[in-house]
């Protein structure tokens, strides 16, 4: 381009590019590319609003957009997300950490500050590895697990878990190996597992399902399939189990049938900033 592109002009014209194919928000997404191509903080751009741009610049920033109006995530394209207030890298491996799940490890904090003598925590599907970090940040003392059938997925957490500093026991299995399990001692399993049913994945957003791992969203025909055998695995352990889960914004009636026929009867649901019920703590009391 021999004409000069300045911070403010590049901004304005992709914002209103974005909006043409439906990219949204389309301001935003054109901030945080432009501040991922200068490695500035977002509110620098506004500061340098006159600076042009260099030839390389230009080439490296219309890369990433020409990838983002494609509907490729804007976390998969900069490589990294936060969860928490924590830095977090991800890749098409693994599934991008959502509001909803920061809810879900908050109300779980919540109630593990509660529970004395918690002898693990639990993070089945651990994906990018968020829940379990951000948990074993917490709570430093308490032995963390973190599994994933993925072997990609796990590489990725692992990285995170390095780069946050924490030392997490992961497992390349769908439900944790213990070596030692007190029964006399409570276990919390935190979790968000895939629950979207198989006929609704294609009607998710082009995001999702053209780049998110479908290992991490597709839950079988009715969407329960891993929801139900994380209830069975659990109630085979031989101690008290509390379960934090992350379920279908449609689903809290059906996990309420499922418990009961499995005879769990301490089933509470919570709301998630929507006002459904996304959230589920179920307890399971050794006999």
């Amino acid at each position: 381009m021999d004409e000069v592109w300045t911070v403010k002009r590049l901004l304005d014209w992709s914002a209103s590019y974005f909006k043409n194919k439906e990219i949204e928000p389309a301001k935003l997404t054109s901030q945080l590319l432009l501040s991922h191509v200068l490695k500035l903080p977002k509110l620098h751009l506004f500061l340098q609003f006159d600076r042009p741009l260099s030839a390389s610049e230009l080439a490296e920033y219309k890369r990433l957009l020409l990838k983002r109006a494609e509907h490729e995530p804007l976390e998969y394209i900069t490589g990294y997300t936060e969860f928490m207030g924590l830095p977090v890298k991800v890749a098409k491996g693994v599934l991008i950490p959502r509001p909803e799940t920061e809810e879900l490890v908050v109300k779980a904090e919540h109630y593990i500050n509660r529970m004395p003598g918690v002898q693990a925590i639990v993070d089945i599907g651990t994906g990018s590895g968020v829940i379990a970090i951000y948990l074993k940040k917490i709570f430093p003392d308490i032995p963390v697990f973190a599994t994933d059938i993925s072997l990609d997925a796990l590489a990725i957490a692992k990285q995170n878990a390095t780069d946050n500093k924490v030392d997490i026991n992961f497992q390349n299995t769908f439900f944790p190996e213990y070596e030692h399990l007190s029964e006399n001692l409570p276990l919390v399993i935190v979790t968000n597992p895939p629950y979207i049913r198989t006929a609704d994945v294609a009607t998710l957003q082009p995001e999702v399902k053209d780049f998110e791992p479908m290992l991490a969203l597709d839950g079988g025909e009715d969407g329960l399939t891993v929801i139900k055998d994380i209830l069975v695995k659990a109630l085979n352990l031989k101690c008290n189990v509390s379960i934090f889960m992350e379920i279908g914004y449609d689903q809290a009636e059906d996990l309420r049938y499922i418990c009961e026929k499995l005879m769990i009867t301490d089933v509470t649901l919570f709301e998630d900033f929507n006002h459904v019920e996304r959230i589920a703590k179920i307890d399971i009391k050794v006999s």
